[in-house]
């Protein structure tokens, strides 16, 4: 019996030694899977950080190039007031160069009129 018991006992520390291998391996294969994971997620830390960083810069820029856009609506803006008050004035001055000439020409047709 000694004999047989030995050779259980064997067997059994056998496949507990084999399961041990096996979770060995396992874990080893988990280890294997987060440090590529790590690796992945430090890679896009990287990527994301820099991303940041454009959008960062681009975000200034936009914020530069709005204030200018703004500046220069404004000067545009100021531009077309002088436009039409230009207009109005030279309106009014087509108008008033119309009414002597209509003034004008009542007062030649006028003298006309009466010198016969």
């Amino acid at each position: 019996m000694t004999s047989d018991h030995s050779t259980e006992e064997f067997l059994q520390l056998e496949q507990t030694a084999s399961q041990i291998v096996e979770e060995l391996n396992q874990l080893k294969s988990e280890t294997l899977h987060y440090s590529d994971s790590t690796k992945s997620l430090q890679e896009s830390l990287k990527i994301n950080t820099r991303l940041g960083n454009e959008l960062s810069t681009a975000s200034s820029e936009l914020a530069t190039l709005s204030g200018k856009i703004s500046a220069e609506f404004s000067e545009i803006a100021n531009a077309l007031i002088k436009v039409q008050s230009n207009y109005t004035m030279l309106r009014n001055v087509i108008f008033a160069g119309i009414v002597i000439n209509v003034i004008l020409l009542i007062s030649v047709l006028a003298i006309g009129i009466n010198s016969r």
